[in-house]
């Protein structure tokens, strides 16, 4: 008996951390202290960067907008924001199609979405991202075709 205890207790300690999102947002600085400093930030869930093809990104219940400098000296890159950009609720619930796709295209998050589901926002869509799949879901379309919006940048973290 205690033997299965040991083990069912093992089984939820592994699940509670299969289910979990890593985010990282790492900021590098370029020519610090001087009047050309600038701040490169990169968001980084599950281990892979996030392309800078989005607006916005809310993960974690954490947001981060992107922000492309004009010049050469300050921010780029996904920086906190200061609100969380959230979807609204919607009724309807997630199909296996979707599930099995590992996205989903929609401003308003469905019901049964899961936990490890993020947030994304370009131009004037939204989608619901699988963390667990970003590298897959990202050779898909609509996203593959998504313009970087830092392209010629210094910063380029998506290969064409």
């Amino acid at each position: 008996m205690k033997k299965l205890k040991y083990i069912l207790l093992i089984l939820i300690a592994f699940t509670a951390c299969a289910s979990t999102i890593q985010v990282n947002h790492d900021i590098s600085y370029d020519k610090k202290g001087t009047r050309s400093e600038r701040r490169n930030g990169e968001l980084i869930v599950n281990k892979v960067k996030i392309p800078p093809v989005f607006d916005s990104v809310t993960v974690d219940n954490k947001s981060y907008i992107l922000i492309t400098r004009p010049h050469i000296f300050g921010d780029h890159g996904y920086f906190p924001s200061p609100d969380k950009i959230a979807a609204e609720s919607s009724p309807e619930t997630l199909s296996k199609e979707q599930v099995n796709r590992g996205f989903y295209i929609s401003e308003k998050q469905y019901k049964n979405t899961p936990q490890t589901w993020f947030y994304v926002k370009w131009d004037n869509t939204g989608a619901f991202i699988d963390s667990a799949r970003i590298k897959e879901v990202l050779n898909q379309e609509p996203f593959r075709s998504l313009p970087d919006k830092v392209k010629g940048s210094h910063l380029k973290m998506r290969k064409q």
